[in-house]
């Protein structure tokens, strides 16, 4: 009897596209001192998105951009990371609407 059937979907994973209408691709992943990183944006609709890069203790390292205005779409942006010492990394793309995504980036060392 379907009557008064409640269905539980707090095990299902959300998929931050949905959730925050935007969502971010790092490659590659991990990545050399002196590589390149290759990010790809998804946008559900028009954002301002920030993009910052912050080490292991949380330290704001570097802001690639700050608040751009993003049309809804694809679109690709390639960062040199020439210097940069080898270890753990977070990339933080925030929108104007409080919406937060973390990816984790790894960087060799020599």
């Amino acid at each position: 009897d379907a009557a008064g059937f409640v269905e539980d979907l707090t095990d299902v994973a959300e998929n931050p596209f949905e959730k925050l209408g935007f969502d971010v691709l790092v490659y590659p992943n991990p990545l050399t001192q002196d590589g390149m990183l290759n990010l790809e944006f998804s946008t559900l609709e028009k954002q301002k998105l920030t993009l910052k890069m912050a080490d292991e203790e949380g330290r704001d390292l570097r802001t690639f951009f700050r608040e751009r205005e993003m049309a809804a779409g694809t679109h690709r942006e390639n960062f040199h990371l020439k210097g940069l010492p080898g270890g753990v990394y977070f990339l933080e793309l925030t929108s104007g609407n409080g919406g937060k995504l973390t990816k984790k980036i790894v960087v060799q060392g020599r």
